[in-house]
């Protein structure tokens, strides 16, 4: 842990490759990451409140049960990584990549997606309330009883995606202006009270 600690320059981390790390409920919040990777590391219960990551990447890493509300993240990838239970409640990502990651019961409320893409990734059971998607793709991700309740989804292609037993508005005004398949629209149509025969 002291590794990156020390390397922790008036609230900087740049240019570094760490490999292995294993830190717990350590405090990161504030702390800016530039043109970082990430290999086989852990970071559980920790906080990286309104933290800023540019140009950073994370592989095979996990950071479950870590705080990173009101974060930053530009130009970030996160692959092949855990992130359970991970609160990123009213985030900003720009240019985000996530690719065969589990992120189960974790919160985005209020966050912005923006030229973003998420693929091969478990979301089941976890929040996207009122977030915004700008400029952005999904792809063969679980959202399986996930909430979405007033999210902007529009020009979002679902139909590759498993959205079961989704939670969301009565109007199912989420899904205004994005694309499912038939049989998705048929479990959506059934939460209206609309029987198809």
């Amino acid at each position: 842990m002291n590794e990156i600690i020390k390397l922790i320059d008036d609230g900087l981390v740049s240019f570094e490759n760490f490999n292995n790390l294993e830190i717990r409920n350590y405090d990161f919040s504030k702390i800016e990451f530039e043109n970082i990777e990430f290999r086989n590391c852990i970071f559980n219960n920790c906080k990286f409140n309104k933290a800023y990551f540019y140009q950073t990447e994370f592989y095979n890493c996990d950071l479950s049960n870590s705080d990173f509300k009101d974060s930053y993240f530009k130009n970030v990838k996160i692959i092949s990584s855990k992130a359970v239970g991970t609160n990123l409640y009213d985030s900003i990502f720009k240019n985000f990549y996530i690719d065969d990651s589990v992120f189960k019961f974790s919160n985005f409320s209020t966050s912005l997606f923006e030229g973003s893409k998420l693929e091969n990734t478990d979301f089941s059971e976890s929040i996207f309330s009122n977030c915004k998607f700008k400029k952005s793709k999904i792809k063969e991700v679980n959202l399986k009883r996930a909430e979405i309740f007033k999210a902007k989804l529009t020009n979002l292609d679902f139909s590759d995606s498993n959205i079961e037993q989704l939670r969301i508005s009565e109007d199912l005004s989420e899904f205004k202006g994005s694309k499912i398949n038939s049989f998705q629209a048929v479990e959506l149509i059934s939460l209206l009270g609309i029987k198809v025969i």
